[in-house]
């Protein structure tokens, strides 16, 4: 945090002349305005590494109807298998 002192220095630059209370209020806000940017900067953080982790996991689609039909036909050619040992 800055001193009153640096405060006023920066604040009273170009004839400017802020009394100690309103430099207080100065950096009151504008040390309210650090820290709600500190937080919008760690949300934003949190949020690309969370979509980074989410991109990390594969999602591999798996077609219910063709992993049916090939288990029907490898049962089918099973049974078939089956009927023609016991004939």
């Amino acid at each position: 945090m800055l001193s009153i002192t640096e405060s006023k220095k920066i604040l009273n630059k170009n004839g400017l002349n802020y009394s100690d209370e309103e430099i207080n209020k100065i950096r009151e806000f504008i040390y309210v305005l650090a820290e709600i940017d500190y937080e919008i900067f760690m949300r934003h953080l949190q949020e690309e590494k969370e979509k980074q982790n989410s991109d990390d996991v594969k999602i591999i689609p798996i077609n219910n109807n063709q992993n049916t039909i090939n288990d029907e036909k490898e049962r089918d050619t099973l049974h078939q298998g089956e009927y023609r040992r016991a004939s």
